[in-house]
């Protein structure tokens, strides 16, 4: 029976047609059953879909009047412009997804709202899924390195179910977060390609320049990623000069100068905003207080085993792929790795927001992901091995589902009494375990709460099953997910295209494409 699961089994970095099939059933199921975007827009959301919105339909750089701060008026630059404290990256991710939509508006001549109708919402929320699900793939591929296509496939599918990016794929798709995690499992993949020999040193110096240029230009932190270049070229310069291989050591200084020119390109529309707005291209983004006032991270330990937010508590799958680094068998990835992960644990901990602020989960750690599943496989390759390994992984990944499910909606349910304390949640304070197991035998002894309204939303914005199960069948309410559902074929068409692009012999087209579209970004900031 197994054997014959294993054969269907499908590889999803493969040309089989059934690939598409599979993709684009999951991709009905889900946004059918759980995609409904909030429309709580406040801070983050609403500055990354200004910074998108603003330059296309105003043709200008005037966020005011845009942005959702809570009653909180921020300061405006010099030059009268409001700043933001986010990268603009996702947005310029999300734009082909948002000029389409405009483009079928202008074309049928249908109602814009100023950018913020449904086919706005609808097509830039999908490219997010979009960006998220070429992530997943590339950690499939990256996994495969490691592992069989069994382990490899419910790691990937562990990433989104048992993780935060669940939450911020379908429930607040316009956040950093899936954008974030396709540009740091790009330069993961790179980096195993280089160290394992199967790309050469030639192309490394463009590549790691647009990926990793990405990676900041999505979220700030994003910066850690400089971790594997910096490996990487060290190890070759070591080498090189030990042995004394003059063109050898030559090459990797040409291939890190190249990499520095084509990391500020990538990096361009960023400090064309920055320009264009403060009057330089260099800032600090976002305000001190942001960090403790202590030597000491002092939150560390929070960062991990807080009962709010902390990893062990709230993504028991990332805790354990931590601890999975300290077994992986190529030395240099596992020194890298190490390196990567102490690094944003320890920048965490000197965080004043630590916890993700008003954000779900432990959020900090999506964009790690591409590195952290390669400590899992390599604690699960053992039991992987035999029917019943597999069977208990299979177990562990639907509790591990299970658990991240019953914490969205917890939180998401949070204002309403007897699920969690909401202020303290907030606010980054100590919420105790209790509420997990209150909420979990909630959940479970009434179902009816999985297919319950979640509460303060537009009914736009629930789900459609839910409207399904409401008590006056409202599918058409939710204009935004039937949008997304009939884009779901073509989504899936496109995936499945795009899957086998992602290989070695393709990454430099790819890497020359979206380093022509962020310049021609931030040709037009500077004009605009």
């Amino acid at each position: 029976m197994y054997k014959r699961i294993q054969k269907w089994l499908p590889d999803i970095s493969g040309g089989d047609i059934k690939v598409a099939l599979v993709i684009w059933v999951c991709a009905v199921v889900i946004l059918f059953v759980y995609f409904g975007p909030t429309d709580n827009w406040s801070w983050d959301p609403s500055y990354y879909y200004a910074q998108l919105r603003s330059p296309v339909i105003d043709h200008d750089l005037d966020f005011r009047g845009e942005t959702e701060t809570a009653g909180i008026e921020p300061a405006v630059s010099y030059r009268g412009l409001l700043p933001s404290p986010w990268p603009i990256g996702p947005s310029i991710l999300w734009s082909p997804f948002f000029l389409i939509a405009h483009a079928i508006t202008s074309i049928f001549n249908l109602p814009q709202e100023n950018g913020y109708s449904s086919i706005y919402i609808a097509f830039v929320s999908i490219g997010s899924v979009f960006f998220a699900a070429l992530g997943l793939i590339v950690i499939y591929r990256i996994c495969r390195f490691f592992t069989d296509r069994f382990l490899s496939l419910v790691t990937a599918i562990m990433c989104l179910t048992a993780t935060p990016l669940l939450f911020y794929t379908f429930r607040q798709p316009i956040m950093a977060h899936t954008t974030g995690i396709f540009a740091a499992s790009m330069v993961v993949l790179l980096f195993i390609f280089l160290d394992l020999g199967k790309l050469s040193i030639s192309k490394s110096g463009f590549l790691f320049g647009v990926f990793c240029g990405l990676t900041f230009l999505t979220r700030w932190v994003g910066l850690l990623m400089l971790v594997f270049p910096v490996a990487y070229y060290l190890n070759g310069l070591i080498n090189t000069y030990k042995v004394k291989t003059k063109p050898e050591f030559i090459q990797n200084l040409k291939q890190i100068a190249i990499f520095a020119g084509v990391f500020l390109l990538t990096i361009s529309p960023q400090l064309a905003l920055w320009y264009r707005i403060h009057g330089q291209i260099l800032i600090v983004p976002q305000q001190g207080t942001s960090f403790v006032n202590n030597l000491l991270p002092i939150n560390l330990l929070n960062v991990l085993f807080s009962t709010n937010r902390g990893l062990l508590l709230w993504s028991p799958f990332v805790f354990i792929s931590l601890l999975g680094i300290f077994l992986i068998p190529y030395k240099r990835i596992k020194i890298t790795a190490l390196v990567y992960l102490g690094l944003l644990i320890l920048l965490l901990g000197y965080r004043t927001d630590w916890f993700g602020g008003g954000g779900f989960g432990s959020r900090y750690f999506v964009e790690s992901l591409p590195v952290l599943v390669i400590g899992f496989v390599s604690i699960a390759n053992p039991l992987a091995k035999s029917v019943w390994g597999k069977f208990g992984i299979a177990l562990f990944a639907i509790a591990m589902t299970t658990h991240q499910l019953m914490l969205v909606h917890t939180v998401e349910f949070g204002v309403e009494p007897g699920w969690v304390n909401l202020t303290r949640y907030v606010e980054g304070k100590p919420i105790g375990f209790r509420f997990q197991l209150n909420s979990l035998f909630r959940l479970i002894t009434n179902p009816n709460w999985w297919i319950a309204s979640r509460p303060y939303l537009a009914e736009d914005r629930q789900t459609l099953l839910v409207n399904l199960f409401s008590p006056e069948i409202k599918l058409l309410a939710g204009s935004i997910q039937v949008l997304a559902l009939v884009l779901s074929p073509i989504l899936a068409v496109i995936i499945f295209l795009l899957r086998k692009s992602i290989s070695r012999s393709n990454l430099h087209i790819i890497s020359t494409i979206l380093i022509s579209y962020l310049i021609l970004w931030s040709l037009y900031i500077i004009f605009l």
